[in-house]
């Protein structure tokens, strides 16, 4: 599998995740997401995971992030 179609199935599988796993009364930390994409077949790192939300923010799908 080439690397561009990898990192988009990925952040498909992200979005399917976060639809899945959260609402606005259940939050998933970027260390849960990683042990999901896991579940999903990816191995990814901290930075990969948040480098896939950056670019996912700046498209039509709706991300809200909480932090501390």
């Amino acid at each position: 599998m080439s690397e561009s179609l990898n990192a988009r199935t990925r952040i498909m599988a992200i979005v399917e995740i976060l639809t899945i796993y959260t609402d606005e009364f259940n939050t998933i930390t970027v260390e849960e997401l990683c042990e999901k994409l896991g579940e999903y077949g990816y191995t990814v790192t901290k930075r990969t995971v948040l480098d896939d939300l950056k670019i996912l923010r700046q498209s039509p799908v709706e991300i809200v992030k909480v932090s501390n």
